[in-house]
């Protein structure tokens, strides 16, 4: 009974934990189930959102192939990672070559320090930079540059989105404006480019009429001296001739002759050099110039334009050219300078005469003093006139506006001259001005110009 007893009690325990084994495992059955439900579900979701984000980065790389504008998508290590098709039109490059590759293979490092330097607006956008791409072939290709810089999510590795807008067009739109302008001015110039011409050939025209008629004189005396030397060397001194010729010599007033045509050649050489002088500056100032930045001479473009403007300021002022003889050359777009300079020059010429006119004076002064200020050189051009109204000081750069009479001035002379110096040539266009005094016009350009601005 025992023996049964505690086989019956083993049986009892060993089913009790059979039992017990079965919930546990069923439990864990039920765990697993939930597990793997969990993943599947888990898996699904992590599927779902790869597709979504597959067909967001189609989406997104389709959206970037329809902008229009040049995109390029660059890494904190500068290395390209998303062009478009605008790109790569711009700059003539494979996208396998592209992709991968440094931006330094279109952009100098100078200059894309110069980018991502610049100010930014209150968005963090860098916009409007002018700077040069680098294409197929070393070609520069002129584009307007943004930038924009983004934060990877969960990363503090940065990206930067560069838009360009190509300008070459533009570019070659305002050299042939500029050209036109040029002549314009040369036009508008004309006639008294002809009458400063007109005075030196005159007087080259009447010395060499005066030398033509005077040397068939000098011809005879000669001819009759040379003569006369051969019968004397002959043996024989022919008194008549020697009377002869001594007639010819008192006729034709000799020592007048001797005394006044050196001065005539010297007249007709200094006439000569002043036409010369006159068409040289002519050509400097209607060249069409480079798109590229050049040394320039300030005071030699200074003195050209002084010359072909000559007859619009000598009948009303004196002009003094107070020139730094130890000025550097400047990098410049040298014919834009010049017309900026010849308009400025042109104005204060203008601007003299209407003072004469109200204070009855003579003639007035007008200055061009050039000075070197560190880095900086300054190109002052003052004048005695009438001095600027208040209430017109904050328009004078405005394209068109003027307070000349009709057919006097275009308002367009103040608006250019801004446009180059400040826009064009990084400078600074300040003035000066007392009403009833005169007003004096500040040129600033620097001459690291070439160094920081430009694309190598």
């Amino acid at each position: 009974m025992r023996t049964d007893v505690v086989r019956s009690g083993c049986i009892m325990t060993n089913e009790a934990e059979f039992s017990a084994l079965q919930r546990k495992l069923r439990r864990e059955e039920e765990k697993v189930a939930a597990l793997e439900g969990m993943i599947e579900g888990k898996t699904r979701e992590l599927f779902q959102e790869h597709e979504k984000s597959r067909r967001f980065g189609a989406h997104f790389a389709g959206i970037v192939e329809t902008v229009p504008n040049p995109l390029f998508l660059v890494d904190d290590e500068l290395k390209i990672e998303l062009v478009n098709s605008a790109a790569l039109a711009l700059v003539g490059v494979e996208r396998s070559k592209l992709i991968g590759a440094s931006l330094t293979t279109i952009l100098s490092m100078r200059e894309i320090s110069r980018v991502m330097g610049a100010r930014r607006d209150e968005s963090g956008i860098v916009s409007n930079i002018e700077t040069n791409l680098q294409g197929k072939g070393g070609k520069l290709v002129p584009v307007i540059l943004s930038a924009s810089v983004m934060r990877e999510a969960g990363s503090e590795r940065e990206k930067t989105i560069f838009v360009a807008f190509d300008v070459s067009e533009r570019r070659a739109l305002e050299a042939q404006l500029l050209q036109s302008q040029k002549l314009e001015s040369v036009g508008q110039l004309a006639a008294g480019i002809a009458h400063e011409l007109n005075t030196p050939i005159q007087y080259i025209r009447d010395n060499m009429s005066f030398l033509t008629t005077e040397f068939q004189k000098i011809k005879e005396i000669v001819e009759s001296c040379i003569k006369f030397c051969e019968s004397v060397e002959a043996g024989s001194v022919p008194l008549g001739e020697a009377r002869a010729i001594l007639g010819k010599v008192r006729e034709s007033d000799l020592g007048y002759l001797l005394s006044e045509i050196p001065k005539a050649i010297h007249e007709t050489y200094n006439g000569a050099e002043s036409v010369a002088r006159i068409v040289r500056a002519m050509k400097e100032f209607s060249h069409p110039g480079t798109t590229e930045l050049v040394e320039v001479d300030l005071n030699k473009a200074i003195q050209s334009v002084a010359t072909i403007s000559r007859n619009e300021w000598k009948y009303v002022a004196e002009l003094v050219l107070d020139l730094d003889p130890h000025l550097p050359a400047v990098p410049c777009f040298v014919g834009e300078l010049n017309q900026a300079i010849l308009n400025i020059i042109v104005n204060a010429s203008h601007a003299i005469e209407d003072a004469l006119s109200k204070r009855g004076d003579d003639r007035g002064v007008l200055t061009v003093v050039t000075r070197q200020r560190g880095h900086e050189v300054d190109i002052l051009i003052s004048d005695t006139g009438t001095g600027i109204p208040e209430d017109v000081q904050p328009r004078i750069y405005e394209p068109f506006y003027t307070t000349k009479e009709v057919g006097r001035g275009s308002g367009q002379g103040l608006a250019i001259a801004y446009s180059t110096i400040v826009k064009k040539h990084k400078g600074k266009l300040d003035f000066r001005t007392q009403m009833g005094c005169g007003t004096t016009f500040i040129i600033t350009l620097d001459t690291r110009l070439g160094k920081s601005s430009t694309n190598a």
